[in-house]
């Protein structure tokens, strides 16, 4: 995982491939959140996908699980 991360440092934006990569998942689950509209990216130009990987950061961050006792109110 680290040789992963450190792979996309030092770089913001990242094509379909590269954040299908990023996040462990295929093109095509990429492309159908992207359908979907479930995920942040943009399309410069309207037509080449781009994603800025601290947006694809904080939306990982957003399905984040509670652990059991956590926060229990």
């Amino acid at each position: 995982m680290e040789n992963k991360i450190s792979k996309f440092e030092g770089k913001e934006i990242l094509n379909v491939d590269e954040a299908a990569e990023f996040l462990g998942m295929t093109k095509g689950t990429l492309y159908h959140l992207t359908y979907k509209k479930k995920i942040p990216y943009y399309k410069p130009g309207g037509k080449l996908i781009r994603f800025y990987k601290s947006e694809l950061i904080k939306w990982i961050e957003k399905g984040r699980v509670e652990e059991e006792g956590e926060n229990k109110i």
